[in-house]
């Protein structure tokens, strides 16, 4: 295997470095054609035809890639072409513009859309009113039982809560006592012998 020319060697380091090129010296596009088509950016491919007044009207290839890559829509939608080889850069300009237009655009029409959404939903959104501030025939009162308690019903009452301390034994054996009586059906013997 041959060893790489200097040229070969020159252009392997130029293009790993693809992204600090910003001048190509006094090299003329065909020599140098492989490495900045690699170039991935209009502002460092207008930056390198500023420094290097001899690629003037020879980089339109790469200023049409960079379109192709960036604004395929908007090309397939125009077309522009310059009118001198070496006004691509406006050409490229042009599409960003219109592509940032139609992006803006494109924002406030989802912006609008959004308000439209948000709007809604506080339309259906129900909203919680203190009893205060709503009309008087619109409170419904609770109802409270104010009548004596009837003792003499078989109905288990759950919400009585615990009259018997349970802290100790003799008081859980009470409590258990009590229940069992209230549990049982009237007329009904309890066991208090146990």
């Amino acid at each position: 295997m041959a060893p790489k020319s200097l040229s070969e060697m020159a252009s392997a380091v130029a293009t790993k470095n693809i992204k600090s090129i910003i001048s190509i010296g006094d090299l003329h596009f065909p020599a140098v054609r492989h490495i900045l088509i690699k170039i991935d950016s209009a502002a460092q491919l207008r930056r390198i035809e500023l420094n290097c007044p001899q690629l003037q009207g020879e980089t339109g290839e790469l200023w049409l890639r960079l379109i192709e890559k960036d604004f395929p829509l908007e090309l397939k939608a125009n077309g522009y072409k310059p009118k001198s080889e070496d006004k691509w850069y406006k050409v490229w300009s042009k599409y960003k513009a219109e592509h940032d237009h139609s992006l803006q655009a494109s924002e406030e029409q989802l912006r609008a859309a959004f308000m439209g959404l948000q709007k809604n939903k506080e339309q259906n959104t129900s909203k919680i009113v203190e009893g205060r501030f709503l009309p008087q025939d619109a409170i419904r009162h609770k109802k409270r039982n104010t009548g004596p308690k009837d003792n003499t019903s078989s109905v288990f009452n759950f919400g009585a809560g615990s009259r018997t301390k349970t802290l100790t034994a003799a008081g859980v054996m009470r409590k258990a006592r009590r229940e069992a009586k209230e549990a049982a059906p009237q007329g009904t013997p309890s066991c208090h012998g146990a």
